[in-house]
This record gives C-alpha cells, structure tokens and sequence, in this order.
C-alpha cells in the first residue's frame, strides 16, 4: 500500500505500475499450475466450458480459466493472490482500486482461503475501494470532449491557477493578501501547490465517496484545503525564525526547557497533537486516510486560534510558547510527508 510520494510530476505512479509489472512477470507463467492446483483440490467446477470457483455468499462465480482456454483478470488475480503470500512472504496485502470491485475480490480472497493459501489468523487482506471523481454537473469527470482526463493535465493546470494566485500576491498591497517570495520562486512554489493541493483534496475524502472536482475549492486559501495548510506551515516557520534562534539554540531550548501550559488553548492545542499516533494506528488499521486528513486540518486551526488568544515572541512565556510552535510545526511536517506535500518554508 503506497502513500503519494513522489519526486516529480511523472514519476507519481512509478512505483506502484514497477511493482504491479513485476507481480504480473512472475505470476503469468504460474497460471497453468494454479488452475491445476484448484482442480487438484476440487474446488474447480465447469459451468458453460469455463472453469469456475464457487464461493458462498458472492452472486458471480470467479472464472479461473476462459471456455477457449483463455485466462483473464480472475485468473491472474488468483494466481499473484498465491504468488504474494507463498512466494513474496506478505503478511497484509491491501488492493486499491473502484469501489465496484470490492465484490470480486472479497470473491477472490475468499477462494484463497479456501485453498489454504491464506489463514486469516496470519494474513490479512483488504479491498480499499475509492469513489468516482465527478464534474460540476455531478456527471463522471471528463473533459469538454468527453473523455477521460490525464492526471498530467490536471497537474498542469493546477499549477498555472496556483502561479496565477502567487502574482496577484505580488501585485497586493493589501495586508495579509501578500508575498514574500520573489518572482523566480514563484513557479517552483506553485508548482508544489498545485501538486498539494489536488492529492490532498482527494486523500480529504471519505474514500468510499463520490465527489466534484473543483480548481476553486482545492486552490482555496481558507478551509480544509492543502493551500491553508501549506500557509499555516510557512507561518510557523516564520515564528520560528523570528525568535532568533540558532539550531543550536533550538535543541537547548527543547531538551532544557520545562513545557508548561501557561494559557487553556494550550493545553487545548497539545491535546490534538498528541492525537498523532492514535490518528495513525486508526489510519492504517481502517484505510482511513481522510481521518490523517482531518487531524492536520484541525492542527492548523487550533495553531491559528492561538494567534489571537496570546502573544507567542516577546512574551513571559515564549520559551514554552515556541516548544508548542515547534510541536505543530513537527507534526504537520511528518503528516505532509504521509500525504504527499512537500512543505513550503515560505509562501
């Protein structure tokens, strides 16, 4: 199972299409010993000349072998279900794909079992199906001209938006509305946050859900958008910055200073980073990554309100006030990485 990390825009897949090519070499000339396997225990039954598995509870068998001798997605799914367990040693295996074919696989899970390829009390196995992407008609997403649209294109046009919305920055004079960069970081940064901004307005979801693509709503500064997050980052690592602080100073603030709650939306905002590693077991023990998803977004805002409840430099309390800062700062750092985001120190 494979979070988004990727080193460049086409390479986001290469990954998992290696790792699926490599499974397809090695489990294709399996196939004849896998359908003889089944016959060997049974569990192969001819129904219309296709050789078929029954398995209680699903409405349509799963077709080992074709009528013509043929052998299909069922069969190959079979075959790298064994191949997986028996040869590669795998303890959980998680298939990601529509939510539509969670039948057939909970079929084929089901058949590996029953030819003991599989114990349920060593190995488990998940079908972690996703929803259709829809336009703003509420139709399947698809171009003008009616077909599928390239992930590339999507990319690239979410980068020009984000590019576009860093040089009205530039051009603001309005407080809030502006930049620090300069105009040749710009297409670098915005690159990132085109980036960011689709994978996470895809991971934010319910994964089960339908929902509408929508440039206006990822590229969104306020909300649950990865561009409010990136900018609640920058933020943190602006505060951090102007505290003057050396790495080393850092370190001897971290390992020399005594955390205190000295205001209650601090004890607020430590509560939920200390959600972290509860979030992450439900994550990886659900397929829940939305709930990730949530937790950052509510980082965010609980940091955000802390802004107008106390001073954070030039206080009493900045030492405590800036492990807290570096705390948030942490975290959503490590939780960008789960997603995918690159962080920006600067926006």
């Amino acid at each position: 199972f494979f979070f988004f990390n990727d080193t460049a825009t086409t390479e986001i897949y290469t990954e998992q299409i290696v790792g699926s090519v490599r499974c397809v070499q090695e489990t294709d000339p399996m196939l004849p010993g896998v359908i003889k396997e089944l016959e060997d225990k049974n569990l192969i039954k001819v129904d219309n000349e296709a050789k078929c598995i029954f398995v209680e509870g699903s409405q349509n068998p799963i077709i080992a072998q074709k009528s013509d001798g043929g052998y299909n997605y069922a069969s190959t799914d079979l075959a790298a279900l064994k191949y997986r367990i028996q040869d590669l040693k795998q303890e959980r295996i998680i298939y990601l794909t529509d939510v539509g074919q969670e039948p057939h696989f909970k079929a084929v899970f089901k058949a590996g079992q029953m030819a003991n390829w599989c114990d349920p009390a060593k190995h488990r196995l998940d079908h972690m199906g996703f929803g259709l992407v829809l336009g703003e008609d509420g139709k399947r997403f698809r171009s003008k001209s009616g077909v599928s649209v390239k992930l590339i294109d999507l990319l690239n046009e979410a980068h020009n938006q984000a590019l576009e919305q860093l040089k009205k920055r530039i051009e603001s004079s309005q407080e809030g509305q502006q930049t620090n960069l300069k105009e040749e970081e710009l297409d670098e940064v915005a690159e990132k946050i085109g980036m960011a901004a689709i994978k996470y307005y895809d991971l934010k979801q319910n994964k089960i859900s339908n929902y509408k693509f929508s440039y206006q709503n990822m590229l969104d500064p306020k909300g649950n958008t990865a561009v409010y997050l990136l900018y609640s980052y920058a933020r943190l690592c602006s505060i951090i910055r102007k505290s003057e602080l050396s790495e080393e100073g850092l370190n001897q603030l971290i390992h020399g200073t005594e955390f205190m709650i000295t205001h209650p939306h601090e004890r607020t905002l430590a509560l939920t980073i200390l959600k972290f590693p509860e979030v992450l077991d439900i994550v990886t023990d659900e397929l829940a990554i939305h709930k990730l998803c949530d937790l950052i977004y509510d980082v965010a805002v609980k940091v955000a309100e802390g802004y107008s409840k106390y001073r954070i430099l030039n206080d009493p309390n900045t030492n405590t006030r800036i492990l807290l800062i570096l705390a948030a700062r942490d975290l959503l750092e490590k939780a960008f990485y789960l997603v995918g985001i690159k962080p920006l120190e600067k926006i």
